[in-house]
């Protein structure tokens, strides 16, 4: 078997993906809630395309994370890429988890929201706000995916 990574735009590389090829997918795409971290909030002057010094700020952005039409624009996609009785993992937050579910469920069957523990949470708003120690995980069929091993 053969793994290749590629770097690049997913609905353009998707689109390159033969029919029924794939036999799972597992994606953690943007959450569509605008993050934007202010741990690493570094203000540095740096030179724009035209050579002029310009302050810019380095806090860590996630691109396209208040766009929608990416999930909407990969579903099909998605759907299409999978081979029939396949399996997608779709990593989401809960602040959109039912515009997630909803996409899903166009195209696939969803059979399971999975929690992952992770221990250790966010920071979020630190006075009005509980850490988030987990992530959901929608699971969803493309047809049935009988479970290898035990539930």
């Amino acid at each position: 078997m053969i793994n290749i990574l590629k770097r690049g735009d997913c609905l353009q590389l998707i689109s390159e993906i033969e029919n029924e090829s794939i036999d799972l997918v597992a994606t953690d795409p943007p959450y569509l809630i605008s993050y934007k971290t202010n741990m690493r909030t570094k203000t540095k002057q740096v030179r724009d395309k035209s050579g002029k010094l310009v302050d810019h700020d380095f806090r860590s952005e996630i691109q396209n994370d208040a766009n929608p039409q990416l999930i909407t624009d990969i579903m099909p996609e998605l759907y299409r890429v999978l081979k029939d009785d396949s399996a997608l993992y779709m990593f989401c937050s809960m602040d959109r988890v039912d515009f997630f579910k909803h996409e899903i469920e166009k195209y696939f069957n969803l059979k399971n929201i999975i929690i992952w523990d992770k221990t250790r949470g966010t920071m979020g708003d630190l006075k009005a706000q509980y850490q988030k120690t987990y992530e959901m995980i929608l699971y969803a069929n493309k047809g049935r995916k009988p479970i290898n091993g035990k539930r």
